[in-house]
C-alpha cells in the first residue's frame, strides 16, 4: 500500500474523477465536433472532381446522337443518363470549388481539429483515461482494504474494476 494516504484518499479520488470527467468531455467533443473547414473544402473539391469526368459526360451526352446527321437539334428532350451535377461540375468545376471554398471559409462556427489528427488525439485521451481510471480504482481498493468506503462512479469501466477485484 505504498503511496496510500487515508487522510487524503477521498480528495485524491475526487481530483482524479474531475480529470476523468474533463477528458471524457474532451473525447466526446472530438468525436462529435464539426468538421474542420479545410476538411470540408477538400471533401467537397474531391466530390466536384469526381463529378467532373469530362470524357464520361461527353460520351453519355452524345451516346444516342449522331451530330453529323441530326445536328445539335437532336439533343432536345432526348438527353438520357446525364446528371445535372456532373454537367455543372464538368463545365464550371473550378468556379464552383472556389465559390464554395469562400463560403465555407466565411462560416462562423467552432470546428474540430482536422480529421487526420482526431484519431491520434482520441487515442491519447483513451491512454490517459486508462491511467486515471486505474489509479482511481487502486485508491478505492486500498481504501476498502482498511475499511474505508469510497463509492464508485456509475460509469466505472468493468475491465478496470475486475482487474482489482480479482486480486
Amino acid at each position: 500500500m505504498a503511496n496510500f494516504n487515508a487522510t487524503t484518499a477521498i480528495y485524491d479520488v475526487k481530483k482524479i474523477r474531475d480529470q476523468i470527467t474533463e477528458l471524457q468531455d474532451e473525447k466526446q467533443w472530438l468525436e462529435t465536433a464539426n468538421p474542420n473547414k479545410e476538411d470540408l473544402i477538400s471533401r467537397f473539391n474531391a466530390k466536384v472532381d469526381s463529378y467532373a469526368d469530362d470524357a464520361g459526360l461527353v460520351r453519355r451526352l452524345f451516346a444516342d446522337v449522331d451530330i453529323f446527321t441530326t445536328g445539335l437539334r437532336g439533343l432536345g428532350d432526348g438527353i438520357q443518363g446525364v446528371n445535372l451535377s456532373e454537367m455543372l461540375c464538368s463545365l464550371f468545376g473550378e468556379e464552383i470549388k472556389k465559390n464554395v471554398a469562400q463560403r465555407i471559409s466565411a462560416l462562423d462556427y467552432e470546428a474540430g481539429p482536422p480529421n487526420a489528427e482526431r484519431k491520434s488525439l482520441i487515442a491519447k485521451i483513451n491512454a490517459e483515461l486508462d491511467k486515471l481510471e486505474t489509479n482511481e480504482e487502486r485508491l478505492i481498493h486500498q481504501a476498502e482494504s482498511i475499511g474505508m468506503n469510497i463509492p464508485r462512479r456509475e460509469n466505472v469501466r468493468p475491465e478496470i474494476f475486475l482487474e482489482f477485484a480479482a486480486n
